[in-house]
């Protein structure tokens, strides 16, 4: 039995509680927010699952409960989850962190990497950083496409993501509900930023290659909508954007290296797109790869860290990647 503790009950905690609803050796043990509005509400309500017995309670009381690894699912920025991890740590749990910049953290604040890492090793657990993007879709999908490569000279991914299904706070993140003035202004402020991930992703996948990475740039532009949409969480009037097309793209011997285009549109079929994953490997050989439909982001997600659990409990202490795991498999 592998014991859970979530900080932070939003769509990804709510999803793992109904996941491990239906995995007999998965348990979420205690929860805490930051939203007080939820204290003592049972998790099963909060996630339209039976009712578990479990409540939302504070920090102190589920960081207290026996359990075996913390689960943190509330923001995207490691300045902010560095208090969780290093309490996670003090409770003696493994911890497993959605933040985007978890992913690969020692490119964002090695100070802080290093110190995590070290306090992870002193206390013999093990912290990493994962999801499904970054995390699953490239970092293990995508690299486990370069196994059958003798060589790999470029890649090139594009992801076709409906955002319909994420929160207000995460769709005007991405940039859902601007006029384009405004989404510029966003952009420029860094308030609209679209996915953060990518970065990382292609900072993984040149130190996994071992690859002399020179730079990344990055590009985000607006969808706009022809007509209103009222179905998303963010309301999106005609000639509004209600939807983001995001460009990252590394560099190595100033040529192009890694290619990610990513699409997100909170109605895909009204912009005359469909959900989908596309992978293309230049090298020797050439290899072209497509998941139709593409990774669901919800459930992806849930189901990424649920299956990385028990190879997270069995790693070496300290800070990883997901990279330095074993392919991970739905278990029971």
């Amino acid at each position: 039995m592998l014991r859970v503790v979530l900080c932070g009950v939003g769509g990804v905690g709510r999803n793992i509680v109904r996941l491990s609803s239906e995995r007999p050796n998965l348990q979420v043990v205690a929860a805490y927010s930051r939203d007080p509005s939820l204290h003592g509400r049972d998790l099963g309500e909060l996630s339209a699952a039976p009712a578990t017995g479990t409540a939302v309670g504070d920090r102190k009381e589920a960081l207290a409960t026996k359990a075996d690894v913390l689960l943190i699912a509330t923001t995207s920025f490691l300045r902010d989850v560095v208090a969780e991890i290093h309490d996670g740590i003090s409770a003696g749990l493994d911890v497993i962190c959605t933040a985007e910049e978890m992913a690969y953290p020692w490119e964002v604040d090695a100070v802080t990497a290093g110190s995590i890492d070290e306090r992870a090793r002193e206390a013999g657990v093990t912290v990493i950083g994962a999801g499904a993007n970054p995390g699953y879709i490239y970092e293990v999908v995508g690299l486990a496409l370069t196994g059958a490569l003798w060589r790999v000279d470029r890649i090139t991914t594009r992801r076709v993501v409906d955002l319909s299904g994420f929160s207000a706070t995460v769709q005007r993140r991405l940039g859902i509900g601007y006029s384009p003035g405004d989404f510029a202004a966003g952009v420029r402020e860094r308030s609209v930023f679209g996915h953060i991930g990518f970065p990382h992703t292609i900072r993984t996948f040149a130190r996994r290659l071992g690859v002399d990475l020179e730079h990344i740039e990055e590009t985000v532009e607006p969808i706009l909508a022809d007509r209103g949409i009222t179905t998303s969480a963010v309301g999106v009037a005609a000639g509004e954007s209600a939807g983001m097309l995001q460009q990252t793209i590394g560099y190595v011997d100033s040529r192009p290296w890694f290619s990610a285009e990513f699409l997100g549109h909170v109605e895909p079929a009204s912009a005359g797109l469909t959900p989908q994953d596309l992978y293309e490997i230049d090298g020797i050989p050439n290899i072209r790869a497509a998941v139709t439909p593409g990774f669901d982001p919800q459930s992806t997600t849930a189901a990424a860290l649920a299956n990385l659990l028990p190879l997270l409990v069995a790693a070496p202490a300290g800070l990883i990647s997901v990279t330095d795991l074993p392919i991970p498999t739905p278990w029971r």
